[in-house]
C-alpha cells in the first residue's frame, strides 16, 4: 500500500523536480535499486510496462517482427567495428575486464544498445536475398551510466524494447522505419494519451551510426522536452564492417538495416504528464487496474458479501481491492495515489440503499449508482477519462509549442516553460553553439515551407525545428 514513505505531495506549480519524486516515491511503482541509477520495477510498475509491451507486441506481429532475445556482454572489439557508433556510446559505456583474480584480453562492454550483437548474428544468418527481409525485435535491460539519474525520466540501467531489421533494399528498409513510427505514435497518443510531435533529428542529435533518425517526443510540464520513441534508418553503415551481405543475380550486396526503440523512460513522460498534487494519474488504457475497489466497513459481514457480489458484476474489469482497516479518507488518498482511474467505495450507509460510489480519479466527480447500471457507467467513466487525458495534453503542446521569429523571443518562450518554432541550418557547429551557450537543442527538424534565414547563424535554411531544454 502506498503512504507508508510520505502522504504529502509538493504541489507540481511550486516545484516540478520535488513534486516529481514525492509521485514516485509513494507510488507502488518502483523503488530504488542498490546501484546509482538502478531501480526495481515493483508490481504496479511492471504491469504497467507489459501492458505497453502487449500493446507494441500485437502491432509488431503484423509488419512480420519476431520477438529474439540476446546476450548481454559485447566484446569491445565488436563494438568497435563501427566508429560513429562506439565514439557515440564511449563515455557512458561499462566494462567487465576481470574475472576473479584473472584480467580480459579483450574486454566486455555491457550492453548499451544491441546493434553491434544483432549485426554480428545478421553476418551469420544472412546469404541469400530470399531470406530478406528479416525483422526481429527484444525486450531487453540495457546500462548506459549517467552522473545525473532520476527514476524512469533518466537511469543507468533501463527496460525497454529494440528491434533490428535487415533489407534488400533501401525503400523496403524507409518504409520499415516509418511503419514503425506511425505504431508508436497510435501507442503514445491512443493508449497513453499523450501529446506528441515528430520529425527528423539533426545531424549532431541523431544516433550515433544511423543516417538519419526519425525522433517522437512529447513537452512535459516544466516545458522540458522528452525524447520517447526513435527510429533509425542504418543504410549500410553497419552491415559494410560487419559484412551482412546477400547473394542476387548481379552479385552480392550489402544489406538495408534499421532500429528503433523505446523505454521504461515513457512511464517518466507518462507521470508527468497527467499526474496531479494527489498522485497518479494513469489512463485506462493502459492502466494496471482500472477500477479501484474498497469496503469502507470491512468488519461487516453484510457489506463485505456486497462488495462480493459488486465485485462479481464487473466481471472482466482489472480490479484493486483495498482489503486494509484505514479510514475512509485514508482509502481515498490511497486511491488516488494510485491512478487507478475509476474508484468504487462501498460502506453501512450504501449498503442500506444497495448503492455504489463511483469516483472519477481524472475529474474527482462523485456519483452514487445502483449496482444494475455499475458496469455501464464504469465503461463509460473511463472512455471520458482516456479522451480527456488526451485532449488536454494536446491542448497544452498546442500552447506552449509556439513559432520565435528571432533568437531573444526563443530565449523568452523557453525562459516561459515553451519550446521554439524556429528556422534552424542544422549545422553541427551551429548545434554544439547554441547548446553550450544557451542550454538547450534542436528536437526534430522538418522541412520548412520556403527557404529562410537561421536564427542562430543567419545562414540560409530550408528547415525548421523544434528546439527546447530537454531531459
Amino acid at each position: 500500500m502506498a503512504f507508508n514513505k510520505k502522504s504529502r505531495i509538493t504541489s507540481k506549480k511550486t516545484d516540478i523536480t520535488q513534486w516529481y519524486t514525492d509521485i514516485i516515491t509513494n507510488s507502488d511503482l518502483f523503488e530504488y535499486g542498490p546501484v546509482k541509477g538502478t531501480m526495481v520495477l515493483e508490481p504496479d510498475g511492471l504491469a504497467l510496462w507489459e501492458n505497453i509491451k502487449k500493446i507494441l507486441n500485437k502491432e509488431f506481429k503484423k509488419i512480420k517482427i519476431d520477438n529474439v532475445s540476446f546476450p548481454l556482454l559485447i566484446p569491445e572489439s565488436m563494438l568497435n567495428k563501427e566508429k560513429e557508433h562506439v565514439e557515440g556510446f564511449s563515455p557512458e559505456v561499462l566494462k567487465v575486464t576481470q574475472v576473479g583474480n584473472k584480467k580480459i584480453k579483450d574486454a566486455l562492454i555491457i550492453r548499451p544498445t544491441s546493434e553491434t550483437l544483432f549485426c554480428d548474428y545478421f553476418s551469420k544468418k544472412i546469404n541469400s536475398k530470399t531470406q530478406l527481409p528479416m525483422k526481429y525485435n527484444q525486450w531487453a535491460n540495457v546500462m548506459r551510466w549517467e552522473n545525473n539519474t532520476r527514476p524512469f525520466l533518466r537511469n543507468s540501467e533501463f527496460f525497454w524494447q529494440e528491434g533490428h531489421t535487415c533489407h534488400a533494399t533501401k525503400t523496403e528498409a524507409k518504409e520499415t522505419v516509418w511503419q514503425v513510427i506511425d505504431i508508436y505514435k497510435d501507442l503514445i497518443e491512443n493508449h497513453l494519451g499523450m501529446a506528441l510531435y515528430c520529425g527528423e533529428k539533426s545531424p549532431a542529435e541523431k544516433f550515433a551510426g544511423a543516417v538519419k533518425t526519425i525522433g517522437i517526443e512529447s513537452l512535459m510540464p516544466d516545458g522540458q522536452a522528452l525524447q520517447i520513441a526513435t527510429s533509425h534508418y542504418l543504410g549500410q553503415n553497419f552491415s559494410q564492417p560487419f559484412k551482412i551481405q546477400f547473394q542476387e543475380e548481379r552479385g552480392s550486396s550489402f544489406v538495408e538495416q534499421t532500429s528503433w526503440g523505446i523505454s521504461t523512460r515513457i512511464i517518466g513522460g507518462l507521470i508527468m504528464a497527467h499526474s496531479d498534487d494527489k498522485g497518479l494519474i494513469i489512463p485506462p488504457n493502459i492502466a494496471p487496474y482500472k477500477v479501484y475497489v474498497s469496503n469502507i466497513n470491512p468488519e461487516n459481514k453484510e457489506v463485505a458479501q456486497f462488495v462480493e457480489t459488486i465485485k462479481e458484476e464487473i466481471g472482466s474489469i482489472s480490479f484493486f481491492e483495498d482489503t486494509s482497516n484505514k479510514g475512509f479518507g485514508f482509502k481515498i488518498m490511497n486511491f488516488e495515489m494510485k491512478g487507478v482511474p475509476v474508484g468504487l467505495f462501498v460502506g453501512k450507509r450504501e449498503f442500506e440503499k444497495k448503492e455504489i460510489l463511483v469516483v472519477n480519479r481524472l475529474s474527482g466527480e462523485k456519483k452514487l449508482v445502483k449496482k444494475d447500471s455499475l458496469v455501464l457507467l464504469i465503461n463509460k467513466t473511463l472512455t471520458s477519462i482516456q479522451t480527456d487525458l488526451k485532449k488536454s495534453q494536446q491542448l497544452f503542446l498546442n500552447e506552449h509549442l509556439v513559432p520565435a521569429a528571432n533568437l531573444s523571443q526563443l530565449i523568452e518562450n523557453i525562459s516561459d516553460g515553451r519550446a521554439g518554432i524556429v528556422c534552424f541550418c542544422t549545422s553541427k557547429k551551429c548545434e554544439a553553439n547554441i547548446k553550450k551557450k544557451y542550454g538547450f537543442c534542436s528536437r526534430v527538424v522538418n522541412q520548412r515551407a520556403k527557404s529562410g534565414k537561421c536564427i542562430f547563424c543567419n545562414e540560409n535554411s530550408l528547415f525548421e525545428a523544434i528546439v527546447a531544454r530537454s531531459y
